[in-house]
């Protein structure tokens, strides 16, 4: 059971982390700060809320009260990953290191308002999420060329 746990929230952090950031990433008027462009720190990019309770209300059927709920813990997420953007006293490294417990920890918070069944897709979502995660990343780093046969 706690490796299943530890697998759903890796998964949800890169459910969140990966595809809900990467427009927000790339959309940002360029005269914005950097705290501002959701950056990527070491890979981490910063979730896209808005992005992500259309995802998991389509994916997921949420009913009305859950998406209540999950658009709430997005919110507070979001000030919460906000403050580590924004501090000056942290090295990147550092804030991707936060970024990623944050997601993580509210990403559990979002888990328990599931029902079994919403889990168990949510569960699938997330391993195909991290699949393509890694395809990306390694795609980026060069590291698939050992791939090719």
């Amino acid at each position: 059971m706690n490796k299943r746990f530890g697998i759903l929230v890796f998964g949800m952090g890169m459910l969140i982390a990966g595809t809900c950031g990467a427009t927000a990433h790339h959309n940002q008027p360029s005269n914005q700060s950097s705290a501002q462009q959701s950056p990527d720190f070491r890979g981490v990019r910063v979730p896209d809320s808005k992005r992500q309770i259309a995802q998991l209300t389509r994916k997921l059927k949420l009913k009305s009260a859950q998406k209540k709920g999950v658009l709430a813990i997005l919110a507070d997420r979001d000030r919460n990953i906000k403050l580590i953007q924004e501090s000056e006293a942290l090295s990147n490294d550092a804030k991707a290191s936060r970024i990623s417990a944050i997601v993580a920890d509210y990403n559990a918070h979002i888990e328990d308002l599931l029902n079994g069944k919403q889990r168990h897709k949510f569960e699938q979502v997330l391993i195909r999420q991290r699949e393509r995660e890694e395809k990306n990343r390694q795609a980026a780093t060069g590291e698939n060329a050992h791939f090719a046969g």
